[in-house]
C-alpha cells in the first residue's frame, strides 16, 4: 500500500482568489504583518489597500520606495501630524511630484493632527488633485497675512477644484477677499461675470470654514453664491442677523451650525432659521441668551435638530412643541421647570406662545402633557445641557423631572452637574446612553445619580474629581450596563476596577474603553477578569502605565474580539504582535489586536447619539455630539 503524504502548501499554491478574500476579511492592524509573509501577499495587500495614513518620518522613504504607485486602490491619503522642519517641506513635493498620477486618482486627503501648511506645498497638492472630492486643509502659517495676495491666490487654487464636495477650512481665517476668491474660480471667457470668471465650487455640498469675524455683509454675500451647499459651518460671526442676511439665498441648506462672537447683535437666530428645507440649526452665542428672544414663526417647522444657548423656560419650550414637535435632538444651556405653583403660569404661557394649539392636545400633538399641564416635546430622543442642577431642598422644587417634558429621551449629554442636578433623571427609564463631560463633578453629585434601569452606555469624561469608591458605587445605579467609557477622568484607578470586581458588577458589560487613567497600572487590569464572561471590546488610550504586562490579561477573557492600542507609550507595536501570536497559540486567532500610534478620531459614546442619515444630503448636526459623530472613523487599512 502506498502510503499518501499531504503536501506543505503555501499562500503562494493556493488560488489568488481565495488569498485575495482573505486579505480582505484581516482586520486593518494586521495587514503590515501579513503583508510580508510572502510576494503575493504583499501584492494582494497593496491591490486592496484603498487609503494611507501618511506620517512625517516616511516622507523620505516615500519618494524611493515606489508604495504609493503600487497602491492601486489608493483613493484617500491623511498626512498625519506633518511638520516642516528641515527637508520635510521638500519631500513633501517630492511625494507628489514623483506620484502625480497616483494623486490624480485621489478623491480624499486630510491632515489629522498638522497645525499648518506651507504655501508652495498647498499650492503644489491642489495642483496635483483634479479629482479630489474630499478636502480638509490646515491654515497657511502666520507669517502669511489674512488680506496678502499669497491667501487669495491659495483660496483661488481651491476654488478650481471643480470635483470638490466637502471642503473642510475649519482652522483658516476669512476675510471678504478670501470669500470672493473662494467662489470665484479663474477661467477667462468661460462663463458670466467681471473678467470672464465664473462661480467656483460648483459641486460644493458641505463647507466648514474657521472664524468668519472679518467678514461683512459682502463678504457672505459672496459665499451665498454656492448655491448648492447642503451643509454649512462657520464660528466668530460679528455684526448682527442683517449681517449674514445674504446667506438666506443657500435655500438648500439643511444643516447651518454657526458659533457666534460675544460682540453679535441679536438674540434670536433671525431670517437663517426659516430657511425651508432646514433639519438642523446649531445658532450658538458666546453667553447664555434669554428664552425670550425665541418668538412664533421664527423656525423652521421641518428642523430635526435644534442647538441653542438658552435658559430653556416653559414659554420657549411650548413655541418649540408649537412649531418644531418633530424635534430629536436639542442643545441648549439649561432647562428651567417651574415648581408646582407655577405650573399654572407656565401653562398660560406656553398656549400664549402657540395660538392655535389647545393645552390639552395630548402628547403626540406636542401640546402639554396628561397630567402636569406642561409642554411636551414627544419626539426628542437626545438632550444636550451645559448644566443640570436643581434648587436647594429647602427651596420649592421643580414639579417634574426631564422625562416628563422629553418622554422619549434616549440620550444625554451633561457639560455640568452640580447639587442635585442628576436627580433630574429621575423616572428616564427609557434612557440608553448618558455621557457626563463634567471637569467640576463632585462625588457627593455623582451619588445622586437614581436607577437607571435601561442604560446600555454610560461616558464619564474630564470628571477629575471623582473617586474610586463613589464611581464604583454609582455603578450599582445601571445594572444593565453594556458600554463604559472612562476617559481623562484622573482619579479613577486600579482601586476602581478592584472595586467593581469585588461587588460583581458589570455582568453585560461588551465593550470598555480606558483613555488618559494614570492611576490605572498593569497589575490593576487584572481585575478585568471579572468581566469574562461577558467583554468583547477592550480599548487603551494614551495609558500612561499601561505595559506588555498589562495586556495578558486578554488571555483570560474567552470572549474578547477586539483588543486596540492608541498612543501607549509603553506599549510598542512588537508587544501587541506577541499578544496575538499568544492568543493564537491558545486557538483563538479570531482576537484582532489592533495597535495605533495615533487615535484618528476620539472615541465617544455621543457617536451613537445621531439619527442614521436619511439622504445624501446628510443634516450637519448642530450640537457637540452630533459633531463628534461626524469627525470620521480610523482609517481602513495601514
Amino acid at each position: 500500500m502506498h502510503e499518501i503524504r499531504a503536501k506543505a502548501t503555501g499562500l503562494a499554491d493556493l488560488p489568488k482568489e481565495l488569498v485575495a478574500a482573505i486579505v480582505s476579511h484581516l482586520p486593518y492592524a494586521a495587514l503590515p504583518a501579513f503583508r510580508t509573509t510572502c510576494k503575493l501577499a504583499w501584492e494582494l495587500v497593496d491591490a486592496s489597500s484603498n487609503g494611507w495614513v501618511m506620517k512625517v518620518e516616511e516622507g523620505e522613504a516615500l519618494q524611493t520606495s515606489g508604495l504609493l504607485q503600487r497602491l492601486t486602490s489608493l483613493i484617500y491619503v491623511w498626512f498625519e501630524r506633518w511638520t516642516w522642519q528641515e527637508e520635510q517641506e521638500a519631500n513633501f513635493l517630492a511625494i507628489i511630484l514623483m506620484n502625480l498620477p497616483v494623486f490624480a486618482k485621489l478623491q480624499e486627503v486630510r491632515f489629522p493632527g498638522t497645525p499648518i501648511i506651507p504655501l508652495r506645498c498647498l499650492r503644489g497638492l491642489l495642483a496635483a488633485l483634479p479629482g479630489v472630492t474630499t478636502l480638509g486643509l490646515p491654515p497657511l502659517p502666520p507669517v502669511v497675512p489674512l488680506e496678502s495676495p499669497a491667501q487669495r491666490v491659495a483660496l483661488g487654487s481651491l476654488a478650481r477644484l471643480t470635483a470638490l464636495v466637502d471642503l473642510n477650512l475649519e482652522g483658516w481665517a476669512l476675510t471678504d477677499a478670501g470669500a470672493r476668491a473662494l467662489v470665484a474660480g479663474a477661467g477667462a471667457g468661460a462663463g458670466p461675470g467681471p473678467g470672464g470668471t465664473v462661480p467656483g465650487l460648483a459641486r460644493l455640498k458641505r463647507l466648514v470654514l474657521g472664524n468668519t469675524g472679518a467678514l461683512s455683509w459682502s463678504g457672505y454675500a459672496s459665499l451665498a453664491a454656492l448655491t448648492g451647499l447642503y451643509s454649512l459651518t462657520f464660528n466668530g460671526a460679528r455684526g448682527n442677523n442683517s449681517t449674514l442676511e445674504p446667506l438666506s439665498a443657500l435655500t438648500m441648506l439643511t444643516g447651518l451650525r454657526v458659533e457666534l462672537a460675544p460682540s453679535f447683535g441679536d438674540e434670536d437666530p433671525g431670517p437663517l432659521a426659516c430657511l425651508p428645507g432646514l433639519r438642523s440649526l446649531g445658532w450658538w452665542h458666546a453667553e447664555p441668551q434669554p428664552a425670550a428672544g425665541l418668538r412664533p414663526g421664527r423656525l423652521a417647522p421641518c428642523l430635526r435638530e435644534l442647538s441653542l444657548c438658552v435658559d430653556l423656560d416653559m414659554r420657549a419650550l411650548g413655541l418649540l412643541a408649537a412649531s418644531c414637535s418633530g424635534l430629536v435632538m436639542m442643545q441648549v444651556n439649561t432647562v428651567r421647570i417651574p415648581p408646582a405653583e407655577g405650573v399654572a403660569a407656565a401653562a398660560a404661557t406656553a398656549a400664549a406662545a402657540a395660538p392655535g394649539r389647545s393645552n390639552g392636545g395630548g402628547a403626540a400633538a406636542g401640546g402639554a402633557g396628561p397630567s402636569l399641564g406642561l409642554p411636551v416635546l414627544p419626539s426628542l430622543r437626545t438632550l444636550i445641557l451645559g448644566e443640570l442642577s436643581l434648587p436647594p431642598p429647602e427651596e420649592p422644587q421643580p414639579v417634574a423631572a426631564l422625562a416628563a417634558l422629553f418622554p422619549a429621551l434616549t440620550n444625554l449629554l451633561a457639560f455640568g452637574a452640580t447639587g442635585r442636578g442628576l436627580q433630574q433623571l429621575q423616572g428616564a427609564d427609557r434612557l440608553r446612553r448618558l455621557v457626563l463631560n463634567c471637569p467640576g463633578l463632585q462625588d457627593e453629585v455623582l451619588g445622586c445619580l437614581p436607577p437607571l434601569p435601561s442604560l446600555t452606555g454610560l461616558q464619564l469624561e474630564g470628571c477629575a474629581h471623582l473617586t474610586d469608591a463613589a464611581a464604583a458605587r454609582a455603578l450599582r445605579c445601571t445594572p444593565s450596563l453594556e458600554q463604559l467609557l472612562l476617559l481623562d477622568t484622573a482619579g479613577l484607578g486600579d482601586a476602581f476596577l478592584a472595586a467593581v470586581a469585588a461587588e460583581g458588577q458589570l455582568r453585560a458589560l461588551r465593550m470598555l474603553v480606558l483613555s488618559r487613567l494614570p492611576n490605572v497600572r498593569d497589575e490593576g487590569l487584572q481585575s478585568l477578569v471579572s468581566l469574562a464572561g461577558s467583554l468583547e471590546h477592550l480599548e487603551f488610550s494614551r495609558m500612561g502605565q499601561l505595559g506588555p504586562a498589562g495586556l495578558q490579561v486578554a488571555l483570560r477573557l474567552p470572549r474578547l474580539a477586539l483588543l486596540a492600542v492608541c498612543e501607549c507609550a509603553g506599549v510598542g507595536r512588537a508587544a501587541c504582535r506577541e499578544l496575538e501570536a499568544a492568543l493564537a497559540a491558545a486557538g483563538r486567532d479570531a482576537v484582532s489586536v489592533e495597535h495605533e500610534t495615533t487615535v484618528m478620531a476620539p472615541v465617544s459614546l455621543a457617536d451613537e447619539f445621531g439619527e442614521p442619515p436619511t439622504g445624501e444630503e446628510g443634516g450637519g448636526g448642530g450640537g457637540p455630539a452630533a459633531a463628534a459623530a461626524a469627525g470620521g472613523g480610523r482609517p481602513s487599512i495601514r
